[in-house]
């Protein structure tokens, strides 16, 4: 078959049309997929911090249970008297003996110290605490050392640079983790 030139001439710059908008789709759906690995990597870093933060607290539970237990077999002190450690500054435990309960100090101060360096404003408290569940942060931890209550850990952490929504004001960027344990 001959077509007529005239119908040709009418054809003239439609490849380059379907081109420019075969473009413009493919740019959209770029742009899709690079939204995608950023909320990817956004839940992979909320993940690792929490991976870190459960980590830390099973850290701080056997060295709870392991030194408990070196204090029950000396008779030294009570667990309780353990798990409230004061977190204060005390001397280097690896480099001389130590009695349990600044062996309990050294403990929890190197624990936090891992915590602050391990997680964006990381910290943390072992309590004695009916609700463990509550408490907004370290400094408001809630532990109200009731009696009956249960041995808990309290991680906190900064998860804003994870926050998958940073337009939402109300959202808070402080993540906790909780882990009840018995001694």
């Amino acid at each position: 078959m001959n077509f007529p030139k005239r119908t040709l001439r009418y054809q003239h710059g439609v490849t380059l049309l379907e081109v420019l908008v075969a473009v413009v789709v493919l740019s959209f759906g770029l742009l899709g997929v690079a939204g995608l690995q950023v909320g990817s990597l956004k839940s992979t870093q909320s993940s690792y911090y929490r991976s870190i933060a459960s980590s830390l607290a099973s850290d701080i539970v056997d060295k709870l249970r392991a030194n408990a237990l070196s204090q029950a077999t000396a008779g030294q002190a009570t667990t309780a008297n353990y798990y409230v450690a004061t977190g204060a500054k005390t001397l280097d435990c690896t480099a001389s003996a130590c009695s349990a309960q600044v062996l309990a100090n050294y403990e929890i101060d190197m624990w936090k110290t891992a915590l602050a360096a391990l997680l964006p404003s990381g910290n943390g408290v072992v309590c004695l605490d009916s609700t463990p569940y509550d408490g907004s942060s370290s400094t408001t931890p809630a532990c109200d050392g009731a009696a009956g209550g249960q041995w808990v850990v309290k991680i906190w952490w900064d998860n804003s640079r994870a926050q998958l929504n940073q337009s939402d004001a109300t959202a808070s960027s402080t993540q906790r983790l909780v882990t009840i344990f018995a001694p």
